[in-house]
């Protein structure tokens, strides 16, 4: 549904859209970077997504839904791999409740503005918004894009000692 967000260009000025260029385009090669890396690991993405470098970002939920649809084995696993497994689960969880509230706020917010009821400070807070969720968005595919390769990787945390698994733990619950 974030593509589907009603943008308002004519209000936004050409400053403010080259603002935030440099950190998207940085999250946008570092999600580059990881799909080639999980890419292997996804049935069938090796005929679907050959050359990942000029893959369009209207592409990236086709690539997510396809790393999302890997299955994980997790009957009969040890309670390290299954406690990580629904800590995983959670933080998913929470890109969800972001991304609908932002897309929530967003359309209440358009909706609003054609109306022209909102205030001095509530138009600027919008617009101020519409700027950030440029960057929010590659940055919950970035998130989404971890949580896809922790999962790829979650039962080599058997190998871990007591307190690398402690400090692992505290670190994807931040």
């Amino acid at each position: 549904s974030w593509p589907a967000l009603p943008v308002l260009e004519e209000c936004v000025p050409e400053a403010a859209r080259s603002e935030g260029q440099f950190e998207t385009n940085a999250c946008s090669s570092l999600i580059i970077k990881i799909m080639s890396e999980l890419c292997p690991h996804i049935p069938g993405c090796h005929s679907d997504f050959d050359n990942l470098d000029c893959l369009p970002t209207e592409k990236w939920s086709q690539v997510l839904r396809a790393l999302c649809g890997t299955s994980v084995p997790t009957l009969y696993c040890p309670r390290v791999v299954l406690e990580v497994v629904a800590v995983l689960r959670k933080v998913s969880a929470r890109c969800q409740q972001v991304s609908d509230q932002v897309v929530s706020s967003a359309e209440l917010r358009h909706q609003h503005w054609m109306e022209r009821t909102l205030r001095s400070r509530q138009r600027q807070n919008y617009l101020r918004m519409l700027k950030s969720i440029k960057l929010l968005s590659p940055v919950l595919y970035l998130i989404l894009l971890f949580l896809a390769l922790e999962l790829v990787n979650v039962h080599a945390v058997q190998g871990k000692t007591a307190g690398e698994y402690q400090q692992y733990l505290k670190t994807i619950r931040k």
